[in-house]
């Protein structure tokens, strides 16, 4: 893998925060749910997407993000928190996925070509606010994706591994730490 140093971007250094904080569901603007409690610190990209868009006198509504940019595990990701309903969200998903890498590419100067080969994608959702369809039909997918050592990709994402990353994973929170927090 060609892998790069976040680090090495004043863009992305001046945009930290903690996993927990850009977790943050405030949807209602009276409370504040948050998905996970970590407190790794990571590069919020809705600020970096707000930066760089003002940068070009371009309101950050021109363009969509993912809430985090990580460096975990030697593996670049960006991590799309969804705490709600993902039954209407695919398209919103797909669109912030396009324009974060649209982004990460100009500030770094890397192609397609490159996040195919290195980055992951995660979307870290719900299981509450997204239950499975059919519940028999996912426990027998479960079954043989636990025996084969693969994993259900959801919510219509898993067509994009191999376009745009290199893998993608949509897990629970629990399933999110317990993959990359512990």
């Amino acid at each position: 893998m060609d892998q790069i140093n976040l680090d090495e971007y004043n863009l992305f250094n001046d945009s930290k925060a903690t996993l927990k904080e850009t977790s943050a569901d405030t949807r209602d603007n009276a409370t504040t749910e948050y998905m996970v409690y970590s407190e790794m610190e990571v590069i919020n990209f809705d600020v970096v997407k707000t930066k760089y868009m003002n940068s070009l006198s371009a309101s950050e509504e021109c363009a969509k993000s993912c809430d985090a940019l990580a460096q975990i595990n030697n593996d670049i990701i960006f991590i799309e928190f969804k705490n709600g309903s993902m039954k209407n969200k695919k398209k919103n998903v797909r669109d912030k996925i396009r324009d974060s890498l649209l982004i990460f590419g100009d500030i770094t100067g890397k192609t397609l070509s490159y996040t195919r080969k290195n980055l992951v994608f995660v979307l870290v959702y719900n299981p509450e606010q997204n239950p499975p369809e059919k519940p028999s039909l996912n426990r027998i997918i479960d079954n043989i994706n636990q025996r084969a050592a693969t994993e259900t990709i959801r919510f219509e994402l898993g067509k994009l591994k191999g376009v745009y990353f290199r893998d993608i994973h949509t897990y629970t929170p629990e399933e999110f730490e317990r993959n990359y927090l512990t």
